[in-house]
């Protein structure tokens, strides 16, 4: 059954799930991106509020936001399914490669999906990102 969610609704509903990414998504809402740009900065700025240090994310929310990419990434349309992949996880990928991100603090509740993704990431990059299971 596909998950019939723009990119922009799906990331409305995915920050909604934590005070901390509701606020990220409502900075990136305030900056008036217009069309796929929108959704785009909207699911990084989610991306971003996960591998923040400062605010973070609680564990059931974690779990809940990843439950729901997972739920995106297999049943999403193409461009929802898209923008987690390469807006979401893509930041926070780059948050282990850059900014000292362990993916141990996620990493319990990635899917299959997108563990695959960050692991093809990896591979593609030539490293291995620190907390991130080979399961």
């Amino acid at each position: 059954m596909q998950i019939d969610l723009t990119p922009l609704e799906a990331a409305r509903q995915m920050a909604a799930l934590s005070p901390e990414t509701q606020e990220s998504f409502d900075r990136s809402i305030a900056l008036q991106f217009e069309g796929p740009e929108e959704a785009t900065q909207a699911f990084r700025a989610i991306g971003s509020a996960i591998a923040a240090r400062r605010r973070p994310v609680s564990e059931e929310n974690k779990k809940r936001i990843f439950a729901l990419a997972e739920a995106l990434l297999l049943q999403g349309l193409p461009a929802t399914q898209n923008a987690v992949a390469t807006c979401m996880l893509d930041q926070i990928w780059m948050a282990a490669d850059g900014s000292g991100f362990d993916f141990s603090a996620i990493d319990v509740h990635l899917g299959p999906e997108a563990r695959a993704y960050l692991l093809a990431r990896d591979a593609l990059r030539k490293k291995t990102s620190p907390g991130l299971s080979r399961r």
